[in-house]
């Protein structure tokens, strides 16, 4: 039986006693078992207040009754993806030096075009870097300066 990380105690085993799987990506230095507190989360919450969108939780109609299922509707972000709340929030935290040297983001997709929104809205000048043969919509209308670079996204 395959149990999930929510099955794991701080002790590092699962509920039933045998040890929690290793988790490869996370550093060995890091505490993964440690929660984020909820004074941080607020905070957050007040950074992304009047950027990001307050999405509704919609219920799934084709649900088991007995488990409902909810669906956060993040495609009603600005940018249409959930990333925006990470962006907003990341470049809310920078001081004045940073916003002053500006950003940069290594994507295509989703995270680009958060990062654009994001820089726009704060005055942040936000360079996008992509693969050459990458999508196009990342930063497009938010202003960022694009750089195509190599043919995939790793060399980019």
């Amino acid at each position: 039986m395959t149990q999930s990380h929510d099955d794991t105690v701080a002790t590092g085993q699962l509920k039933d006693g045998g040890p929690a799987p290793a988790h490869d990506a996370v550093p060995p230095s890091a505490d993964h078992h440690t929660l984020v507190p909820f004074a941080d989360i607020r905070a957050a919450a007040e950074r992304i207040a009047g950027i990001v969108t307050r999405t509704p939780l919609l219920p799934c109609s084709w649900s088991d009754p007995d488990r409902p299922l909810w669906i956060k509707a993040e495609s009603l972000q600005p940018i249409g993806a959930f990333k925006l709340r990470g962006a907003v929030n990341a470049l809310a935290t920078l001081d004045t030096d940073a916003r002053a040297a500006g950003v940069i983001a290594v994507s295509s997709g989703n995270h680009a075009q958060a990062v654009a929104y994001a820089a726009a809205r704060f005055g942040i000048d936000a360079l996008i870097v992509t693969a050459r043969l990458g999508r196009e919509q990342g930063g497009r209308h938010q202003g960022a300066r694009r750089d195509r670079r190599g043919r995939a996204r790793g060399a980019a």
